[in-house]
């Protein structure tokens, strides 16, 4: 069972170090960022591949959204937040 553990985190960390690439559908790269969160160190991947997971996951999450739209939905979103508590 061990095996089959390495191999999926070894695809994933594969995809999640490609995620630009066209070679993979965007649910298998969600599937590897996911995987890539579940392991428990993270020492094998740089910086700059996190950041660039990061950078991608926010290009999805705000598509269409202006810069100034992301900035005053983030600030509304922290209002809503704080009035929550």
């Amino acid at each position: 069972m061990r095996g089959e553990s390495d191999t999926n985190c070894g695809k994933a960390c594969a995809i999640f170090e490609q995620l630009e690439s066209d070679k993979y559908s965007e649910n298998e790269k969600l599937t590897a960022i996911k995987e890539v969160l579940d392991m428990p160190t993270h020492n094998g991947i740089t910086k700059d591949k996190i950041l660039s997971a990061f950078r991608w996951l926010f290009e999805r999450a705000v598509e269409d959204v202006e810069p100034e739209e992301a900035e005053e939905q983030s600030r509304s979103r922290g209002e809503e937040n704080e009035h929550a508590k």
